[in-house]
């Protein structure tokens, strides 16, 4: 016996339309923070100021991302973690990560993060957990479903499952209810409970109804003292429709639709593919888009990407007050560049300490070089540091301005640098490949080299010629006196990661991130892309770590990373490995001390010392073992006397030794 007409129109039936993404995923709010933290402190930054560290559960929300900083050339961290080097990986959230985007596997890290600057759709990485990176932290999760439970006259009751991300943090729902005016509720979520659930009331039968949901989470905001809002704004994951009941609709159901139903079935199914739109997003990098990634407190005139960034000279006594701090446990980010470190709590071997805050924890950057001259070049972040290593006094720093706003700060981060051979120039290259020439002498920028296009990874000095590594495999040759200043380039298959010229200027050695060591020939006019190196020499892990003998020409010598930790000696002639000595360590940088006659290594886990060794064909023999550095050797240099050893390491330490 069916209902009359009339008396089904007095009851309310709902027809809920959800209009989100496809498979009904949701996108939080990313927002991202520009301030290089660990992971745990980045971690509490993001649980104080808004939800967590960014949660990608699904395949699909991982491309989500990459579509949304495929402009920005940084690393961040996720909220993406494992117990121990043998344990499985999960998110802050408990989820466990169900898909493989990792661009290689470093065994011993247990933080992941995202490498936006890699030109590959595998672009997590596994790191150690005290690397200082960028953040991306997570808003609210809105729900991914919403369903109709009990139908009155007058009310209809809704539930929805609580992502796992909101099941710990203390939010509300915003719940916007309009007919021909629309009101605002808000519902408080109870803790501890996974299922949500809201009655609304007041309604009218047969009335067409537009309810939209979204989570919202209250913080403080340290900086002004308000509480902060933190709403998903750019769309609602979820919409709803209380639609008039007819004849033909008796099932209370929820059916999942895209909002563009009606334009998809113009489109094949692979066009909504997030893969798909990644790849579309590398291609239109310069077309303006939409973007679920914001920066904090960004500001509204910020500069177009594609404007340049001055460089300002400030010196020491404009940059710094008191270049003292004591305590081992002294806050990093309180502490000034090269301030003295006393009350060190472990015995070190070391001259002198002096703190290095913000530098960058990337084996694969050039961050340290000491001049012909004795001034030390280092940079932190995005500015370098000038150091006189015969005084012992910082002398300034180098600094992009104006600010160029959290978007590019990033973008802006040294990857390496690189003194000319008479101490006169500093060349600086940084992670959106634009390349500096500084003249020191008189503080003032000399030419701003074309753009490479990728980061920087290396540069090396012939005589008044600059020559330039890119992680795309790029070589470019520079004269920085002529109008048109590339005068040649070639290109390698693999990434570079460190290049360096002979001591004679007629062999360009480069090391690349699969193992390979090129060796080419002093012709470098014109642009060559079938040129082919003279001799390659092969290893198990990145060439990261070499230097030519100065002694004896036509000798390099090699370390091996994590994975090998081999030093080898090479007859780049022959291609032969003439000794090689295992150090059971990283071996993240090496130099050649001439006067000495010494080869020096920079050692990662697990040591973090620097060795000292003598090689006297065919053997190697070890020296000396210097101990200080708490985590991995990243950088070393020598004073032109060769008789101290300067090195900067992950521990943001910088130690200058007695050679």
């Amino acid at each position: 016996m069916f209902a009359s007409e009339s008396q089904i129109l007095q009851r309310l039936a709902v027809l809920v339309v959800c209009h989100g993404l496809a498979g009904s995923q949701c996108i939080p709010r990313y927002f991202l923070v520009e301030r290089p933290m660990s992971w745990v402190e980045a971690r509490e930054f993001c649980q104080r100021h808004y939800v967590d560290l960014a949660v990608l559960s699904s395949e699909e929300q991982y491309y989500n991302l990459l579509n949304a900083t495929v402009a920005n050339e940084v690393s961040f961290w996720l909220g993406l973690q494992r117990q121990s080097i043998k344990s499985v990986w999960q998110w802050v959230s408990g989820e466990d990560l169900v898909y493989e985007r990792w661009f290689r596997r470093n065994h011993e890290g247990r933080c992941a993060s995202l490498e936006a600057v890699l030109k590959t759709e595998n672009k997590m990485l596994a790191r150690y957990c005290d690397e200082l990176h960028m953040t991306v932290c997570q808003g609210p999760v809105s729900p991914h479903s919403v369903t109709a439970g009990s139908i009155g006259t007058d009310h209809v009751n809704l539930s929805w499952n609580v992502s796992p991300t909101m099941l710990v943090t203390s939010h509300s729902y915003n719940v916007t209810i309009c007919c021909y005016t629309c009101i605002t509720l808000l519902y408080p979520y109870t803790s501890g409970s996974s299922l949500m659930n809201i009655s609304i009331s007041n309604l009218t039968a047969a009335t067409r109804y537009f309810i939209q949901i979204s989570a919202v989470v209250v913080r403080p905001d340290n900086v002004t003292g308000r509480q902060l809002l933190v709403k998903l704004l750019q769309r609602p994951v979820v919409r709803l429709r209380v639609l008039a009941v007819t004849r033909h609709v008796y099932n209370q159901r929820c059916l999942y639709r895209r909002r563009d139903s009606q334009n998809s079935l113009r489109h094949n199914a692979t066009d909504r593919s997030p893969v798909k739109r990644y790849k579309q997003a590398v291609v239109s990098l310069n077309t303006p888009q939409e973007s679920s990634v914001v920066s904090r407190r960004q500001p509204d005139t910020e500069k177009s990407p594609d404007q340049s960034v001055e460089w300002v000279w400030r010196a020491a006594v404009q940059a710094h007050g008191s270049t003292h701090a004591s305590g081992f446990h002294a806050k990093r980010f309180d502490l000034q560049p090269f301030a003295k470190l006393g009350d060190i709590s472990r015995s070190v071997q070391s001259l002198l300490t002096l703190a290095a805050p913000s530098m960058l924890n990337d084996y694969y950057a050039n961050l340290l070089d000491c001049s012909c001259n004795g001034m030390v070049a280092l940079a932190l972040g995005s500015s370098v540091y000038l150091w006189n290593s015969d005084t012992h006094s910082l002398v300034g720093h180098l600094e992009p301005s104006p600010d160029p706003g959290p978007a590019r700060i990033g973008n802006l981060t040294i990857s390496c640098l690189r003194w000319s051979r008479d101490g006169r120039a500093l060349c600086i290259g940084n992670r959106r490949g634009e390349i500096q020439l500084w003249d020191v002498d008189h503080n003032q920028n000399m030419r701003h080299l074309c753009s490479q296009g990728c980061v920087v990874a290396a540069l090396s000095w012939k005589q008044h010629l600059l020559s330039c590594g890119s992680f795309l495999g790029h070589i470019h040759h520079f004269d920085p006196r002529a109008p048109a200043s590339v005068v040649g380039a070639v290109v390698q298959k693999e990434g570079i990661c460190s290049l360096q010229w002979s001591s004679g200027d007629d062999l360009l050695a480069s090391g690349s991130t699969e193992g390979l060591l090129h060796i080419w020939d002093g012709d470098i006019t014109g642009v060559k892309r079938s040129h082919q190196p003279v001799m390659t020499m092969k290893q198990p892990s990145a060439v990261k770590a070499l230097g030519w003998c100065p002694w004896q020409r036509e000798v390099i010598a090699t370390g091996g990373g994590w994975k090998d930790g081999e030093l080898r000696i090479w007859d780049v002639k022959s291609g032969c490995c003439l000794t090689s000595v295992n150090t059971n360590s990283q071996i993240c940088s090496l130099q050649w001390a001439e006067k000495k006659r010494y080869l020096l290594t920079g050692h990662g886990i697990p040591h973090h010392q620097i060795t000292s060794w003598t090689w006297e064909f065919p053997s190697l023999r070890r020296i000396h073992q210097l101990t200080g550095h708490f985590q991995r050797v990243l950088h070393l240099a020598i004073n032109p006397d060769n008789t101290h050893i300067f090195s900067a390491g992950a521990d943001q330490r910088f130690h200058i030794w007695t050679l």
